[in-house]
């Protein structure tokens, strides 16, 4: 039995990659060191008894076997596709002539496995799944070179590949747009990696548990330079690499790539590597490490799905960062620490937050929610500003910056959440002034909160003074001799520019007379 280092065989359905072929100390006969694709199967590193023998990609994930152990038959792809789709000389594959209509044969099957009824399995264009299949060659490609034309998807997962014989296969598929290799430890090809291989037509590139590294991916994705959708989950991923690094001079065209269940901690990274596909819309990095999201300015310029769903984001910061990303309309959100407490309704605190999103979570946002959502939200602003957890105007900004917009948004509706128009660095939401108020030859000296609405303010001064808060003006002097009546009810005693201080006038209008008709 001939084995080579790289090499894919399969035991009981179980791939695994050959990564050495020899003696191993402390026991007898030659074995096979390998690393499987199902990292559970393995027992260690490539080290058996304090020697290395060879190295794995993923943790834990090798073993050895005695060579001459029996494996799994090996598969052409020819003859993969005809044991699933039928082969061009049926009446052989069955072991029967139908021609010769022999009686012998049940008329039932020699109707179903005639050849006309066999090929109305397929239509004229179809998508071919030849996964788990034990493929390792091209085979005789003459047999099925008729249909080969029509094939446009094709998922050869979980098979004994190399990329030597992906390449011979897809060569053979003229129109093919979408190529499935999940499950294939493929390993790095001299000859796709040195980029004498293109591949135009491949629009869908799915390697989901091939476990490349980026690098490699990329210098893969060279040859298939019109890629509009990639998929690279479970492989491990951290994108740790020099800051020059980039997919945006590869593959220009792409729409969509999926980075889901990888190692990555660092959304910079992802923006860096990524950031400049300008026809890039879509987006996933689920389940992966990420605690922070910080966007480079004048990336992801198209981005409209965004899924950052179970990660380790526990600040609000990163979630107003999103803003930047102007194209941004659906966000996949859940399961992160900043949510624990919106668990039941996590859009609550995720709308106002994010202008211009108009699906969280797979829900479509209706124009009440947003409402509720953002006066919700200027209220709980509202609170911790009265409260002194947010005492100065750059706290404000930075915990909150789409509290300046909402507020004006909302200012006619919602008087509550007016706000002196020339607010600098102090906060006057949560400031004291102590008034002078005058009526008649009584006065009085009060402290107010100047985010006191002047409806209150006139009925305190009607129930301290006893008269009808219908039947008074409220006024007071600017410089020496300009009176300013106080006559908006809806707005707020910081909106008058009032100090400490500062006197204000209460006087009775005077009854008028009326004449008898």
């Amino acid at each position: 039995m001939s084995d080579t280092i790289g090499d894919r065989i399969s035991f009981e359905g179980n791939c695994c990659t050959i990564k050495y072929i020899g003696p191993v100390k402390g026991v007898e006969g030659q074995w096979l060191g390998v690393e499987w694709d199902d990292p559970s199967r393995g027992k260690h590193n490539g080290t058996y008894l304090g020697e290395n023998y060879f190295k794995c990609r993923k943790e834990n994930s090798g073993s050895f076997i005695r060579q001459n152990r029996p494996r799994d038959i090996k598969k052409t792809f020819v003859d993969a596709f005809i044991d699933k789709y039928g082969d061009r000389n049926v009446e052989e594959y069955i072991n029967f002539d139908i021609k010769s209509k022999n009686t012998n044969i049940n008329p039932k099957i020699q109707e179903i496995y005639h050849p006309k009824n066999i090929q109305k399995k397929l239509p004229k264009r179809y998508i071919v799944t030849l996964d788990h299949m034990a493929i390792s060659e091209l085979g005789n490609i003459g047999e099925i070179k008729k249909k080969c034309s029509d094939i446009l998807e094709i998922d050869l997962s979980g098979n004994l590949l190399n990329w030597k014989t992906v390449i011979l296969i897809i060569k053979e598929l003229p129109n093919l747009s979408s190529l499935k290799l999940n499950y294939n430890q493929l390993g790095t090809s001299e000859l796709i990696l040195s980029n004498n291989f293109k591949f135009s037509n491949l629009k869908t590139l799915i390697l989901n548990k091939t476990y490349l590294k980026i690098k490699e991916i990329k210098k893969l994705c060279i040859s298939f330079e019109n890629l509009e959708e990639l998929q690279i989950s479970h492989n491990l991923l951290t994108l740790k690499t020099n800051n020059d690094f980039h997919f945006s001079d590869t593959i220009p065209h792409l729409k969509k790539i999926f980075l889901n269940d990888n190692k990555i901690s660092c959304f910079e990274t992802v923006t860096r590597i990524f950031g400049k596909l300008e026809k890039l819309v879509f987006l996933s990095l689920a389940s992966n490490q990420i605690n922070t999201i910080n966007i480079i300015p004048n990336t992801f310029i198209s981005l409209k799905y965004l899924d950052i769903s179970k990660n380790n984001i526990s600040e609000q910061t990163s979630l107003n960062n999103l803003n930047i990303l102007h194209s941004l309309v659906s966000l996949r959100f859940t399961d992160n620490p900043l949510l624990k407490e919106f668990k039941s309704n996590p859009s609550t605190f995720i709308i106002p937050r994010l202008r211009n999103v108009m699906i969280i979570n797979g829900t479509k946002i209706t124009q009440e929610e947003r409402q509720n959502a953002e006066l919700y939200y200027l209220s709980t602003i509202e609170k911790e500003i009265k409260s002194g957890k947010i005492s100065n105007y750059s706290d404000l900004i930075k915990e909150h910056p789409q509290w300046r917009e909402l507020q004006k948004k909302y200012e006619k509706e919602n008087p509550i959440f007016n706000t002196e128009k020339n607010l600098t660095e102090k906060i006057i939401e949560n400031k004291l002034i102590e008034l002078y108020i005058i009526f008649e030859k009584e006065i009085i000296k009060k402290k107010f909160i100047s985010s006191m609405n002047i409806r209150s303010f006139r009925s305190f001064c009607a129930k301290f003074f006893k008269i009808n808060p219908f039947d008074f003006t409220i006024s007071y002097l600017e410089g020496s001799y300009k009176i300013i009546y106080i006559d908006d009810d809806s707005k707020l005693l910081s909106f008058y520019n009032l100090t400490s201080g500062e006197t204000i006038y209460i006087k009775q209008n005077k009854p008028e007379n009326y004449t008898q008709q």
